[in-house]
Protein backbone atom coordinates (compact mmCIF):
# COMPACT_ATOMS: atom_id res chain seq x y z
CA UNK A 1 0.00 0.00 0.00
CA UNK A 2 1.41 3.31 -0.85
CA UNK A 3 2.94 5.57 2.10
CA UNK A 4 0.15 8.59 1.79
CA UNK A 5 -3.18 6.14 1.85
CA UNK A 6 -1.62 4.59 5.33
CA UNK A 7 -1.07 7.90 6.64
CA UNK A 8 -4.94 8.60 5.58
CA UNK A 9 -6.52 5.54 6.94
CA UNK A 10 -5.93 6.78 10.64
CA UNK A 11 -7.80 10.40 10.04
CA UNK A 12 -10.41 8.55 8.01
CA UNK A 13 -11.31 6.50 10.85
CA UNK A 14 -11.12 9.50 13.54
CA UNK A 15 -13.29 11.24 11.25
CA UNK A 16 -15.61 8.80 10.52
CA UNK A 17 -16.34 9.05 14.72
CA UNK A 18 -16.54 11.92 14.56
CA UNK A 19 -19.17 12.21 12.18
CA UNK A 20 -20.81 9.52 13.39
CA UNK A 21 -21.15 11.07 16.95
CA UNK A 22 -22.60 14.74 15.31
CA UNK A 23 -24.83 12.97 12.96
CA UNK A 24 -26.05 10.80 16.15
CA UNK A 25 -26.66 14.13 18.57
CA UNK A 26 -28.14 15.63 15.06
CA UNK A 27 -30.40 13.16 14.63
CA UNK A 28 -31.63 13.14 18.69
CA UNK A 29 -31.79 17.37 18.17
CA UNK A 30 -34.08 17.65 14.91
CA UNK A 31 -36.02 14.21 16.15
CA UNK A 32 -36.71 15.09 20.23
CA UNK A 33 -39.38 18.00 19.32
CA UNK A 34 -40.93 15.95 16.63
CA UNK A 35 -41.67 13.13 19.11
CA UNK A 36 -44.32 13.75 21.59
CA UNK A 37 -44.80 11.04 23.58
CA UNK A 38 -42.93 10.81 27.30
CA UNK A 39 -41.62 7.62 26.91
CA UNK A 40 -40.05 6.51 23.71
CA UNK A 41 -39.46 2.14 22.69
CA UNK A 42 -36.31 1.24 23.27
CA UNK A 43 -36.64 -2.21 21.76
CA UNK A 44 -39.33 -3.88 19.18
CA UNK A 45 -40.47 -7.34 18.90
CA UNK A 46 -40.51 -9.03 15.65
CA UNK A 47 -43.97 -8.09 15.50
CA UNK A 48 -43.00 -4.61 15.09
CA UNK A 49 -44.18 -3.73 18.73
CA UNK A 50 -42.23 -1.97 21.28
CA UNK A 51 -41.29 -4.37 24.06
CA UNK A 52 -39.84 -1.93 26.69
CA UNK A 53 -40.14 1.99 26.84
CA UNK A 54 -37.91 4.58 28.27
CA UNK A 55 -37.92 8.44 29.13
CA UNK A 56 -38.11 10.17 26.05
CA UNK A 57 -34.09 11.98 27.63
CA UNK A 58 -32.55 8.45 28.46
CA UNK A 59 -33.98 6.44 24.98
CA UNK A 60 -32.70 8.89 22.66
CA UNK A 61 -29.50 9.66 23.97
CA UNK A 62 -28.28 6.48 25.77
CA UNK A 63 -27.30 4.88 22.52
CA UNK A 64 -24.83 7.61 21.46
CA UNK A 65 -23.12 7.54 24.90
CA UNK A 66 -22.92 4.14 24.23
CA UNK A 67 -21.58 4.99 20.81
CA UNK A 68 -19.06 7.23 22.17
CA UNK A 69 -17.93 4.67 24.75
CA UNK A 70 -17.67 2.02 21.45
CA UNK A 71 -16.00 4.57 19.02
CA UNK A 72 -13.43 5.54 21.92
CA UNK A 73 -12.79 1.24 22.73
CA UNK A 74 -12.37 1.05 19.16
CA UNK A 75 -10.05 3.94 18.03
CA UNK A 76 -7.79 2.83 21.20
CA UNK A 77 -7.45 -0.69 20.23
CA UNK A 78 -6.76 0.28 16.51
CA UNK A 79 -4.27 3.33 18.07
CA UNK A 80 -2.47 0.61 20.66
CA UNK A 81 -2.20 -2.64 19.13
CA UNK A 82 0.92 -3.99 18.73
CA UNK A 83 1.85 -4.28 15.85
CA UNK A 84 0.17 -0.97 14.63
CA UNK A 85 -3.67 -1.11 13.07
CA UNK A 86 -3.26 -2.36 9.63
CA UNK A 87 -5.97 -1.07 6.97
CA UNK A 88 -8.60 -3.95 8.49
CA UNK A 89 -8.14 -2.31 11.70
CA UNK A 90 -9.00 1.05 10.12
CA UNK A 91 -11.83 -0.49 7.53
CA UNK A 92 -13.81 -2.21 10.44
CA UNK A 93 -13.63 1.39 12.88
CA UNK A 94 -15.49 2.91 10.00
CA UNK A 95 -17.72 -0.01 8.81
CA UNK A 96 -18.63 0.13 12.97
CA UNK A 97 -19.16 3.48 12.67
CA UNK A 98 -21.56 3.56 9.94
CA UNK A 99 -23.68 0.63 11.18
CA UNK A 100 -23.98 2.39 14.51
CA UNK A 101 -25.37 5.88 12.85
CA UNK A 102 -27.23 3.62 10.77
CA UNK A 103 -28.82 1.61 13.26
CA UNK A 104 -29.17 5.12 15.40
CA UNK A 105 -31.10 6.71 12.11
CA UNK A 106 -33.38 3.56 11.48
CA UNK A 107 -34.35 3.32 15.56
CA UNK A 108 -34.99 7.06 15.65
CA UNK A 109 -37.26 7.33 12.76
CA UNK A 110 -38.79 4.03 14.46
CA UNK A 111 -39.86 5.89 17.46
CA UNK A 112 -41.10 9.06 15.40
CA UNK A 113 -43.56 6.17 13.77
CA UNK A 114 -44.68 5.07 16.50
CA UNK A 115 -45.12 8.06 18.42
CA UNK A 116 -47.12 9.75 15.66
CA UNK A 117 -49.86 6.86 15.99
CA UNK A 118 -50.30 6.66 19.77
CA UNK A 119 -52.97 8.96 20.79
Amino acid sequence: MPFAVAKLLPLLGHAACLVTLAAMAGINLYAAPRIGTPKVPMQWSLSGEPTWLAGKAAGLWLPVAIAVVVAASLLLKARQSEPPAGVSDWIALVAACGVMLGIHAWHVSAVMAWAAKQP
